[in-house]
């Protein structure tokens, strides 16, 4: 499960630290009066959209899924009549507690709540982690937080590092220190009260017969003197293997595993806890599917310190932490910050584990391609991987242990320039170019960013200055920052050959939790209706096989889903999809300056195979830019240079269909939201 789905399991997502990045998922996001910066905005999308945390120590009461749900809702898809049950629970305490009253209270408040985001500038940052933008809104959880006896969470401070996150709340381990297994940690998010999220990731000892391979975790530790109102939909809780367990440290657990998600719960007298597995099913390439043992999880389980206790964050630990969380040139956290008696946690160990990690979580491993350059001239070649001639992720090593400069969790795609330059770009509503100067383990960030118009702004360039505040700049700035990083292009070679000893094994596709169109639009129309205009969609057979496609487009991004087993799936996705003829589909890819890929998939069934490719690189070969790539594969070794006539006459085999996108208002279930 990434980081996209991930959003769409956990119904509170909080979108106050998500900002526009959360539109991807709900089309919800307010309009907002500040600007964020993309940098400080994708980094929080990616920590909060895998939010679910830790364990603890003495138990209370054993838990199950039962004991957690306050609600059941029942969905069924219009097509083909099959009715899907999801539970939701609790992530604060058990039935009956004041934690567990007060998430299912604004719960049904938050479904019936109508109020409009135009208060959001006069909203505390104290109540941002409830997506609450309006004064009805605060007035509610002021509220909830009153009859519960229950505190504000507050403003969380955002990490780039678990160390930094576990320094800060006085937790020297996290994990068992007698444990032998593999073990990551990521970024997280905590509160000056002791709360905090935190993700990583886990690879239990080989030789036993457990499971083989990296385990994605996200903690959650949640103080029960706060209100938080985050919640999980696990599903059906009948799909759930649920038992005790007992952890060395003599800790009982209460366990639970299905295909969908493995969980570890733990209610302790001042705080709840719970671990989500996010991928605790796999499927190999001959389509295999294999789930997670009662013995997989509770090795699992094992690896970890149940006798942790967060200390609340002191008055001049969360001043150091609002500085580093305005992304400002004051940010403290850079590797020499903590002191020299906090133990490091124990890092990444090679590029191959970053290779295999990659092939087997991506939708296209087949497109990437990976090189070795070395950026900085300090001796040390960067790990990069991408596809189209860019970077989507660049890996170095530093003292024995890997390191990320970049990741497409954070940025759309990225490229190495002369100087020890690395240009990073996020491209979503806005376009932003953050120009990353690297000296070894010291990096340097200038932002720009890229603004189109609007039926009511002109489009705009601007300088980033701090969290919240830009420079507008000419367009002959702008483009002058850009034209001083000079590209480097890198031949790629396909990453399904890198050198790996261990099998990779690719991770099952999973849907969205919508089962049908008429449920994805339905959602769209609780909108108010001066937000519908954002979404079209047209809905048609494109291969022929009785299973209709649908084109969704969200301002200027577009998706074509299909249904498979009973969810929406989505086959492709970008900013330009064109439909044509034969069940063929189009995507063309914008990179810098004019450069471009034109992809055409073949529509068949459940699936989109790629099926010609084209690229336009100036970078590459100025006085002939157009490529053809000879095995459809993309890969940098398949292309051959080709004219701008036979470059044209490759997209002439695929004739534009001529379709009528229908706006959600116009939709026969609009009458119903319009009142």
């Amino acid at each position: 499960m990434n980081a996209f789905e991930l959003l769409c399991a956990i119904g509170a997502a909080r979108d106050g630290y998500i900002a526009e990045a959360e539109a991807i998922r709900s089309g919800d996001a307010p309009a907002h009066p500040r600007r964020f910066s993309w940098q400080r905005t994708m980094l929080i999308a990616a920590v909060i959209a895998l939010a679910l945390l830790l364990v603890g120590c003495a138990v209370a009461v054993l838990l199950n899924l039962n004991s957690l749900s306050f609600r059941q809702e029942e969905q069924t898809d219009q097509r083909t009549g099959q009715t899907q049950v999801w539970n939701l629970v609790s992530l604060q305490g058990f039935v009956g507690s004041d934690n567990y009253k007060a998430t299912q209270e604004w719960y049904k408040f938050w479904q019936s709540n109508t109020s409009a985001y135009d208060d959001a500038w006069t909203i505390d940052d104290a109540y941002s982690a409830y997506q609450c933008y309006s004064l009805e809104g605060k007035a509610k959880i002021d509220e909830i937080c009153e009859k519960y006896g229950l505190k504000l969470l507050g403003k969380g401070m955002v990490t780039e590092s678990a160390q930094e996150s576990l320094y800060a709340l006085g937790i020297r381990h996290l994990v068992s220190t007698s444990t032998v297994a593999d073990t990551q940690l990521h970024g997280g998010i905590f509160y000056s009260g002791g709360s905090f999220w935190m993700r990583g990731e886990v690879t239990l000892p080989q030789g036993d017969g457990l499971w083989p391979y990296p385990i994605e975790f996200q903690f959650r530790y949640v103080m029960k003197d706060v209100f938080d109102n985050a919640y999980l939909n696990v599903g059906d809780i009948r799909d759930y293997d649920q038992w005790q367990y007992t952890a060395p440290d003599g800790t009982a657990l209460s366990l639970a595993i299905s295909q969908r998600m493995g969980l570890i719960l733990l209610d302790r007298e001042n705080a709840f806890v719970s671990i989500l597995v996010q991928n605790p099913s796999v499927e190999d390439l001959q389509g295999n599917a294999r789930t997670m043992s009662r013995e997989d999880l509770e090795a699992f389980a094992a690896v970890f310190d149940y006798t942790l206790a967060p200390d609340p964050v002191n008055q001049d630990m969360t001043m150091i932490l609002e500085a580093a969380y305005a992304y400002d040139s004051t940010y403290p956290f850079q590797k020499n910050w903590l002191p020299e008696s906090s133990e490091p946690y124990p890092p990444t160990t090679a590029y191959a584990q970053q290779v295999k990690q990659v092939l087997e979580t991506t939708g296209e491993p087949e497109r990437l391609g990976y090189a070795f350059l070395d950026i900085d001239g300090n001796g040390v070649e960067e790990l990069l991987i991408g596809k189209d001639g860019y970077c989507t992720y660049v890996f170095t090593e530093s003292e024995g242990a890997v390191e990320t400069y970049a990741d497409e969790g954070t940025f759309s795609w990225c490229y190495p320039c002369e100087g020890g330059t690395l240009v990073c770009v996020m491209d979503l509503t806005a376009k932003d170019y953050y120009i990353r100067t690297i000296d070894g383990s010291d990096i340097t960030s200038s932002h720009i960013q890229y603004t189109p118009a609007t039926p009511t702004e002109p489009e705009q360039w601007s300088k980033y200055i701090s969290w919240n505040e830009d420079e507008p700049i000419t367009q002959e700035a702008f483009e002058s920052i850009l034209d001083a990083c000079v590209r480097i292009p890198v031949t790629m070679q396909p990453l399904t050959e890198y050198p790996l000893e261990e099998t990779v094994t690719r991770r099952p596709r999973k849907g969205s939790d919508y089962s049908s169109y008429e449920e994805l639009i339905r959602i769209k129309l609780t909108n108010q209706p001066e937000r519908w205009p954002r979404w079209q969609y047209a809905i048609l057979d494109l291969d022929g096989n009785g299973q209709e496609e649908m084109l969704w487009q969200e301002d200027d991004r577009r998706w074509l889903y299909t249904i498979d087993q009973g969810q929406m799936t989505m086959l492709v996705y970008g900013q330009e999809i064109t439909l044509c003829e034969n069940g063929f589909v189009e995507t063309i890819q914008s990179y810098s300056g004019d450069n471009k890929t034109y992809c055409y998939y073949r529509i068949d069934g459940n699936q989109a195979e790629l099926v010609d490719y084209l690229r336009y690189d100036a970078d590459v070969y100025p006085e002939s830019p157009w490529f053809y790539s000879t095995d459809a594969s993309g890969q940098d070794l398949s292309l051959v240079s080709v004219s701008q006539e036979e470059a044209q006459a490759v997209r002439d085999k695929y004739p534009p269909m001529d379709i009528t996108m229908t706006p959600i208002a116009q939709s026969p279930y609009a009458q119903e939201y319009n009142s």
